[in-house]
């Protein structure tokens, strides 16, 4: 006869492994805030590291129990995807990344009601006609 198997226990290794390895990612996306906010680096490559590590978790907290994570990043990334300039920003970017973070930290997701204030206190920006693509990466732009 077989073992049954604890899938309970898998899901609470995989959502624990999760929230480990996206404190992990927002601590390496806000290394890249900070080498943007300081110059090191090249402006651009930041960007796109930090769009990166955000689509990574967003792609990932639904599946481990943390959709209001997976809300947050998505939120992101439409966030910087309406911005003619990112330089000006870089500190509400930080505030997308500090609510990621403390709901990974909690290792829960947030309650409802919570989680709806969270949603709404997330900085929102207006898509400005004929912004282009690269105008708003770049921190050169005028």
């Amino acid at each position: 006869m077989k073992d049954k198997v604890d899938v309970a226990a898998i899901i609470a290794t995989m959502s624990e492994k999760f929230a480990i390895d996206c404190i992990d990612h927002i601590t390496a996306a806000e290394l890249s805030v900070q080498n943007m906010v300081k110059g090191i680096g090249d402006f651009d490559e930041n960007l796109e590291s930090l769009l990166r590590l955000v689509h990574t978790v967003q792609g990932c907290g639904g599946t481990f129990g943390y959709p209001t994570i997976s809300v947050i990043a998505q939120r992101l990334e439409v966030y910087v995807e309406a911005l003619d300039q990112v330089p000006p920003h870089l500190d509400k970017i930080q505030v997308f990344l500090n609510k990621i973070r403390e709901i990974a930290e909690d290792r829960q997701e947030p309650e409802a009601t919570y989680r709806d204030q969270i949603l709404q206190s997330l900085p929102r920006a207006q898509r400005r006609s004929g912004a282009s693509s690269s105008a708003k990466r770049s921190h050169k732009a005028a």
